[in-house]
């Protein structure tokens, strides 16, 4: 099988910034493979995220999905306002530009963007005739919640289950092949040193991967994440 393009959908603090490294060192691209200082999110991304949220439209659609499911008219509706808007069709167009500059196979990761704009832009992935795979990362609610707290930005454990909510509604409306993965499958995976094992725990199980790749990815995960020498020490994402 073909590597696809890939989406992380996931909340932040969730271990996604190793994660999308690790799929960096096994074929994928981004546009910047060592961009550790930004975790691996796409700059032109974060501008249209902070776009939607400024216009208010990240509001309109989480208010939006607290009661209907993204494939409701009530969502489509919603959609509709946002695109007859001249911030919300702006912003499609930017998507649109994005997605024409990327090298595939890509792989795109950014937490808040992937449950809260994803969906007003995914039937963009259609007039480009991409058919990327989903892939949910699910970490311990409480090993995300501690890792809010020790960087400063606590948040109510509702708001936690809320966003996994939107997670799963996201998932759940996605229209093109989607997998799902777990932060601990992939470290007792490395701990046993098990390719086999790993490669199922990425959702890559059917993809050809090199030993070296795995390898690769093996060393840029550094299970001891206070090791000074490691480039992703110190962003508080494991």
């Amino acid at each position: 099988m073909r590597r696809p393009n890939i989406v992380v959908l996931c909340q932040a603090h969730s271990s996604s910034t190793i994660v999308t490294a690790m799929y960096t060192k096994m074929g994928w691209l981004f546009e910047n493979p060592e961009d550790f200082k930004n975790r691996y999110e796409h700059f032109r991304l974060t501008i249209i995220k902070k776009a939607f949220k400024i216009n208010g439209y990240d509001d309109e659609v989480k208010k939006m999905m607290d009661h209907h499911d993204l494939g409701s008219q009530a969502m489509r509706n919603c959609f509709q306002r946002i695109r007859r808007d001249r911030g919300g069709e702006a912003m499609r167009k930017l998507f649109r530009r994005f997605l024409k500059g990327l090298n595939q196979p890509w792989i795109m990761k950014d937490p808040s963007f992937s449950f809260q704009c994803m969906p007003y832009f995914q039937d963009i992935f259609d007039e480009f005739g991409l058919n990327p795979m989903l892939v949910h990362l699910h970490k311990d609610l409480k090993l995300v919640m501690n890792s809010h707290d020790r960087e400063g930005h606590p948040k109510s454990q509702d708001e936690f289950i809320r966003y996994e909510k939107y997670i799963q509604k996201c998932y759940d409306y996605w229209k093109g092949p989607k997998r799902r993965i777990c932060i601990d499958d992939i470290k007792d995976s490395i701990r046993a040193k098990d390719k086999e094992g790993f490669l199922k725990a990425m959702a890559i199980w059917d993809i050809e991967v090199s030993d070296d790749q795995v390898e690769s990815a093996w060393e840029m995960f550094d299970l001891n994440r206070d090791n000074p020498g490691h480039p992703l020490q110190g962003t508080g994402k494991y």
